[in-house]
């Protein structure tokens, strides 16, 4: 099963079309039910059908594309890759073909079908994520332009509803579709990801046909990264995972584990695991040709565990293949031959950490300013969760959320947060000061029956904070399933006075619906795009961005903003309020006082 290695293999050509193979099946991804469901909760029926269809539409889409595409070309990074791979003539025609198939019922399957056919299309081309969807508003603002052509008036008409509303349908079908596949898959090497693999391996255990799972971790990658950069060695990163990719059999697996390590599944029972590796092995023997005249070269190490004699479940399985790997590292061996079951194992458990953090009260709040960008005095603070560890260390959230997101520790958690809030505004108010405090709330939070009286009970216990100085936070995620009743609980706590901001906004494949249909006052545009801002593209995408933000009338907070110079500019393009580590540090709760006061000295003029 050797595989000879050039180095001009095909692999290494920078030129090369690497793109990786998509398949469009609409069931494949489970949007459908997502989509119909999502349909009915826009109230899109027989009627905005008829109002979409009596429209103009080729006068309509003729403008529109004209718009975009003279936008586009002001791009000079879009303009470049359309001049590169494609004309304009025919990007033009798929586009118009795209606005043309905006007829079609967006809950019939062949309409979904095209929408997830055209997602993919756009992800095998690298066009996803925060650029497609501030590209597709963009789009978006260009049709409701277009269709307003003539028109005396400037009101939110029955039209403009039904064009907005079919665009975010469709917006929401190609997102959901792309996040579906990004979610399983990594973004640098395009192999799936290890939540995904390890979805598999459970799959194939259920099966229970044998197979073998080998870890693979790169020597020599540090020294690369060190010395090269990250950008170099997230080159080699790729043409590993290419190069190995093209040594497995059809029926096999490989997935980045994480870092420079992979998980590969050897699932053909007449394929001899050593015979494998030795291939895998021998697949970087032939230097990788990232940087001209000056070859670079990493070696690998090994370890497997067969089931189901290792382990006959994915924990046992997978602990005794990461110790016969770790056990062949410090043998400096490329693999060991018989895989070595651990005595004992003990991986780092999130839950545990976050519930002993709870009962032993080492939950801690900090508070980050947010700053209006043009009057530069504070707007309010946010509330960031921190845990001290046994060892003091403070843990920030994203070394412990993620193993709690799924469990109802998350509830309580966010309840010590909110308790420890209202303790730390009324001991503010005490030294006489006033003002807001922005809170985090989780899907589990808005879909909790107690919700409202625990807040009341709150309140009773520190009646100074009034419910006007809070605003809730919600992640996009939040809102993704069963809208009704989140959409119930944020009704009732807007009409008590609390105040409401979308967090992470342009992540999600439904800010536009979420503007729309929730009391939302403030939207938080997500570092990813604001920490873009200097690149000509990156602004180009932000303030598009901004200015369909703009026409709803709802304030924005630019998240990351890491020096002054970043918060100016985008103060100029129109974001409301800055918040980063160019205001401030988050500060624990006795220094806010102090630093509020002393804020006008040390902000320095324009």
């Amino acid at each position: 099963m050797g595989h000879g290695w050039s180095i001009k293999d095909s692999w290494d050509d920078p030129n090369a079309n690497h793109e990786y193979r998509l398949y469009s099946d609409p069931q494949l991804f489970g949007v459908v039910d997502d989509v119909l469901g999502f349909a009915d909760l826009l109230g899109w029926d027989h009627h905005d059908q008829q109002v979409f269809n009596a429209l103009p539409w080729d006068t309509i889409a003729n403008e529109a594309v004209t718009r975009f595409y003279a936008r586009i070309q002001q791009i000079p990074e879009l303009d470049g890759f359309i001049r590169k791979r494609t004309t304009y003539d025919r990007m033009r025609a798929l586009l118009w073909e795209h606005l043309q198939r905006l007829r079609d019922n967006p809950q019939d399957l062949k309409a979904i079908t095209y929408a997830e056919t055209v997602s993919l299309g756009h992800l095998s081309r690298g066009i996803y994520g925060p650029q497609f969807q501030a590209a597709y508003a963009l789009l978006m603002r260009e049709v409701l332009n277009a269709s307003r052509q003539g028109r005396t008036h400037t009101t939110w008409s029955e039209q403009d509803d039904a064009i907005f509303r079919r665009m975010v349908i469709e917006m929401f079908i190609m997102s959901a579709t792309q996040v579906a596949f990004t979610s399983r898959h990594d973004g640098l090497t395009q192999l799936p990801n290890r939540d995904f693999t390890e979805e598999r391996i459970q799959d194939w255990m259920g099966e229970g046909t044998p197979f073998t799972v080998i870890f693979a971790d790169l020597n020599g990658f540090k020294p690369i990264n060190d010395q090269y950069g990250h950008g170099t060695g997230d080159k080699v990163l790729q043409i590993v995972a290419r190069r190995w990719r093209q040594c497995l059999h059809q029926s096999d697996w490989i997935g980045r584990w994480g870092g420079d390590e992979f998980l590969i599944v050897c699932r053909d029972p007449h394929n001899s695991v050593s015979d494998l590796v030795a291939t895998l092995r021998d697949a970087l023997t032939v230097p990788i040709a990232v940087i001209p005249n000056h070859p670079l070269s990493v070696s690998a190490s090994f370890g497997w565990a067969h089931f189901p004699q290792d382990g006959k479940d994915t924990d046992t399985l997978l602990q005794v293949a990461d110790q016969s790997l770790y056990a062949a590292k410090r043998a400096r061996q490329s693999w060991l031959l018989d895989p070595i079951h651990p005595a004992q194992f003990k991986a780092a458990d999130g839950i545990a950490f976050v519930d002993e953090a709870l009962r032993q009260d080492r939950v801690r709040v900090f508070y980050q300013p947010i700053i209006e960008a043009k009057s530069h005095t504070i707007w309010e603070w946010e509330a960031l969760v921190r845990i001290e560890g046994s060892d003091g260390r403070l843990y920030a959230p994203k070394e412990f959320l993620p193993a709690i997101a799924q469990h109802h520790l998350l509830r309580k958690l966010d309840d010590r947060v909110m308790r420890l809030v209202f303790q730390d505004i009324s001991h503010w108010h005490q030294h006489g000061w006033t003002g807001h405090v922005a809170i985090n709330l989780s899907y589990m939070d808005l879909r909790d029956p107690s919700l409202l009286s625990l807040l009341a009970s709150y309140h009773q216990q520190w009646p100074s904070v009034k419910p006007h100085a809070l605003t809730f936070e919600i992640l996009e995620s939040a809102l993704l399933v069963d809208m009704d009743p989140v959409k119930q609980t944020v009704s009732e706590l807007d009409q008590r006075g609390y105040h409401f901001a979308l967090d992470d906004f342009g992540t999600g494949f439904s800010s536009l619906v979420h503007l729309r249909e929730l009391p939302i006052r403030q939207i938080k545009i997500d570092i990813q795009f604001v920490a873009d801002w200097a690149s000509i593209a990156g602004s180009r995408l932000l303030q598009a961005l901004l200015a369909f933000a703009q026409t709803l009338h709802v304030p924005t907070v630019a998240e990351g903003v890491e020096s002054l110079e970043q918060g100016r500019a985008l103060a100029r393009w129109g974001v409301t309020g800055w918040q980063g580590y160019a205001i401030s540090y988050p500060l624990p709760a006795h220094e806010v006082v102090s630093w509020q006061l002393h804020f006008d000295d040390s902000m320095p003029d324009e």
